[in-house]
C-alpha cells in the first residue's frame, strides 16, 4: 500500500516542475526574442517629370473694341456699313450733317479773297508812302486771322466724320440715318477679334513665377477642344482687395469662332521640373515642425525629414531629404518606428 501512494505523487511533482520549468522557457524566449520585421510596399526614387498647373477662369476679350459715336451734335446723314460686317481701317463709318459749316467755310473764303485784295493794293501804296507800315501789317494780320478761322473750321468739318480706328467687325446699329444724335449717344460698337484676349487673375504667391511668354491653355463651356496662347502681359500692381494679380494672354482667332464675353476654364502651368523626385502623398507624414517619410537602409526603416514641393492628385514632390536611388516606404507606415526592422516589396506608383 505505500509504494501505491507515493509513486503518483511523485508523478504529480514531477510533471509539476517540467510545466513549470516550460513555462519560464517560454516567458524567457518572449522576452528577448527579436520583433518579427514588417513588410510593407516600396518604390525606389528615380527622377521623374512634374508640372505645377493652375484650374483658374477668365473671360475672352476682344484684341481692341471702341464705341462708334459721333463727336458733334447733328443729324446722322450716312451710315457706311452693314451690321455685323467687318470692315477695314480707315473706312468712313458715319457723316454728320455739316451743311452749316460748309456755308461758313464759304463765308471766310470770300472774305480772305476780299483780305488778300486789301493787302496786295496797300502793299503798292506802301511803296510810294501812301499808307503807312501800320496799315499794311494791320491788312496782313486780318489775311492770317481768317486763315485760323479756315483751319479751325476745318478741324469742326472733320469732326462730322467717323473713321474706324483698326480694322475689325461692327455690332448692330443703335441709331438710323436720319437720326440726330449727340456725343452721348451709341451708335454701334468695333471690335477687333483676332487676335483675342483671355484675361485671368492669379493668386499673390505664384506672381513671382509669372513671365511674358509662358503657354496658357483654356476650354469653353459646350465645345470639347483645348484653345492655346501666350502670357504676354501682366498688371503691376497686386489687387489689395482680392491679393490676386490680373494677367492677359494672346490667343490666335483666324477662324473668327471665338467670341468676347465668353466664360474660360484655364488650365495654367506654372513650372516644370524635368528631374523631380515624387512621393505617394500618403507615404509623407505630416509632423511638428515639418514632414517625414520612411527610408528602407540595411534592412530597418529610417525615420527622414523632408522639404516639399508640388503636389497633384495623387504625388508630391520631394525636394529635400532624399536622393535617387532611395528605397521610399509608400504602405504600413503608420505602424513603423525609426530603426524598426522591416521588409519592402518594390511595386509601381500610379503617376498624376
Amino acid at each position: 500500500m505505500g509504494r501505491i501512494i507515493i509513486i503518483p505523487a511523485l508523478l504529480w511533482i514531477l510533471i509539476y516542475g517540467i510545466a513549470c520549468g516550460s513555462k519560464k522557457d517560454t516567458a524567457g524566449k518572449d522576452k528577448n526574442a527579436p520583433k518579427p520585421p514588417i513588410t510593407v510596399q516600396g518604390i525606389i526614387l528615380a527622377p521623374d517629370t512634374v508640372s505645377e498647373t493652375l484650374n483658374l477662369t477668365g473671360n475672352l476679350m476682344a484684341n481692341e473694341e471702341t464705341e462708334i459715336r459721333s463727336e458733334v451734335s447733328g443729324r446722322l446723314v450716312r451710315i457706311n456699313f452693314n451690321e455685323g460686317s467687318y470692315v477695314n481701317r480707315g473706312q468712313l463709318l458715319i457723316k454728320i450733317d455739316d451743311s452749316e459749316l460748309q456755308a461758313e467755310l464759304k463765308k471766310i473764303r470770300v472774305r480772305q479773297k476780299l483780305a488778300r485784295a486789301d493787302e496786295a493794293r496797300k502793299k503798292k501804296l506802301l511803296a510810294i508812302k501812301a499808307v503807312s507800315k501800320e496799315e499794311y501789317e494791320i491788312s496782313t494780320q486780318g489775311i492770317e486771322s481768317l486763315i485760323a478761322e479756315e483751319q479751325a473750321l476745318y478741324a469742326r468739318i472733320a469732326r462730322t466724320e467717323i473713321y474706324a480706328p483698326f480694322a475689325g467687325k461692327i455690332g448692330l446699329r443703335k441709331k438710323s440715318q436720319g437720326a440726330y444724335v449727340t456725343p452721348s449717344d451709341l451708335i454701334a460698337t468695333l471690335q477687333n477679334l483676332n487676335p483675342m484676349k483671355l484675361e485671368f487673375q492669379v493668386a499673390e504667391r505664384h506672381a513671382s513665377l509669372l513671365k511674358e511668354g509662358m503657354n496658357v491653355s483654356f476650354e469653353l463651356e459646350g465645345q470639347n477642344k483645348t484653345v492655346s496662347g501666350k502670357l504676354y502681359a501682366i498688371e503691376p500692381k497686386i489687387d489689395p482687395e482680392t491679393r490676386t494679380l490680373k494677367v492677359r494672354a494672346q490667343i490666335p482667332n483666324p477662324d473668327g469662332k471665338l467670341i468676347p464675353g465668353a466664360f474660360a476654364k484655364v488650365i495654367f502651368p506654372l513650372q516644370r521640373f524635368d528631374n523631380a523626385l515624387l512621393a505617394p502623398i500618403e507615404a509623407v507624414i505630416p509632423e511638428l515642425g515639418g514632414q517625414k517619410v520612411f527610408l528602407y537602409k540595411n534592412g530597418k526603416a529610417v525615420a527622414t525629414k523632408v522639404k516639399t514641393g508640388i503636389r497633384t492628385t495623387n504625388r508630391i514632390q520631394l525636394t529635400e531629404g532624399v536622393k535617387v536611388g532611395d528605397t521610399l516606404m509608400v504602405t504600413g507606415i503608420l505602424q513603423l518606428k525609426d530603426g524598426a526592422p522591416a521588409k519592402v516589396k518594390l511595386t509601381n506608383v500610379v503617376k498624376n
